[in-house]
Formats: C-alpha cells, sequence, structure tokens
C-alpha cells in the first residue's frame, strides 16, 4: 500500500521544526500541487509564506517537535535548500552566549532580493554541521562571521560559552577573542 502524504511528510515536519518546505516535500516523492491541495484540505495546516506549510496534528506527547525552533524553521525552509543558517543565527540557535536578535543571518549562494528581517550572506561555502537539524556553518565559523555584527561584550561572551562547552579549542578562542 502507497503511505499516505502525511506519512510520507511526518519526517520532514519533525526535522523542520513543525515546518514543511514544498521543495524538502517534493524531494520526498510528493508532487507539489497533491501536497497544496492536501494541506487546503487540512485544518491543521497553515500556510505563513510562500513554499512554506506549518502542520499542527495531534501526536503523542514526547513526538511534538520543538516549536521554539519553528520561526527559524521557517525562514531557512523559504529561503531553499541551498540555504542554511550563519554567524549570530548560528549561534542563537546553538544557545551560545546570550546572541539574540531580529533578524536572521542566512548563507546563500546568490544575491537575494533584500528582505525584511533577513540578512543574505552570498557566499560559496556549504554548510559543514546541522544545529536542531537545520543545516548550518560551524561555531567556530560562526564566530568568526559574527565578528562586527555583535557588540564587543557578547562577541567575548559568545567565545568564552563556546570554549566552555569545549566547540573550540584554546587557541581558537585567543585568536578570536583578539580579533573582537
Amino acid at each position: 500500500m502507497v503511505p499516505s502524504i502525511e506519512e510520507r511528510i511526518r519526517p520532514i515536519w519533525r526535522k523542520w521544526n513543525g515546518v514543511i518546505p514544498v521543495w524538502e516535500a517534493e524531494r520526498a516523492g510528493i508532487r507539489p500541487d497533491s501536497f497544496r491541495r492536501w494541506a487546503l484540505r487540512n485544518p491543521d495546516a497553515t500556510h505563513p509564506r510562500k513554499g512554506v506549510y506549518m502542520w499542527y496534528p495531534d501526536v503523542p506527547d514526547g513526538e511534538e517537535p520543538d516549536w521554539e525552533y519553528a520561526p527559524v524553521s521557517a525562514e531557512l525552509a523559504w529561503a531553499g535548500p541551498d540555504a542554511w543558517l550563519c554567524g549570530p543565527s548560528t549561534l542563537e540557535t546553538a544557545r551560545i552566549g546570550s546572541v539574540g536578535g531580529i533578524r536572521t543571518s542566512i548563507a546563500v549562494p546568490k544575491r537575494r532580493r533584500p528582505e525584511p528581517g533577513i540578512i543574505w550572506r552570498v557566499t560559496t561555502g556549504r554548510p559543514t554541521t546541522t544545529i536542531v537539524g537545520l543545516p548550518s556553518e560551524s561555531i567556530p565559523d560562526a564566530l568568526r562571521s559574527s565578528i562586527g555584527l555583535l557588540d564587543s561584550d557578547k562577541m567575548i561572551e559568545a567565545v568564552r560559552d563556546a570554549w566552555a562547552k569545549g566547540l573550540i579549542d584554546e587557541s581558537e578562542r585567543r585568536e578570536l577573542e583578539a580579533a573582537v
């Protein structure tokens, strides 16, 4: 028997913290038009932005996604399959220091149109890790790319927190503190 759309999107929903990118559903073999029809008929699905759906099904305790990360997941999903978290947004998502902001830093391979609440960083790099299931740059790279974007106090705090958590070594800590 062919699995239902709900059965096929549930792993995507978990990975993306309650968010379902249309491009990810398509990778799972679900036609975009079929997925849209399913979402329109489903009272537990919402459509916050183009190409992105949120789903709120009834699930047993312990199977809920981490809804705290749904907003950043939705922005990253909207940015597309070639986007990943970078800089301060990586640090905030990984809970390094007390970094937090009203804008999300997203790395992409090509220039994007300005978008409220998003800082685009055009790069030829690729994500090197995942944080809460989302593609991201590494913590040392995020610290380096946050220099100049964070207040020096916040930056030093983030560097020391990453070092205390064993995410950077002593030489990286000294290098980053000197750069601030």
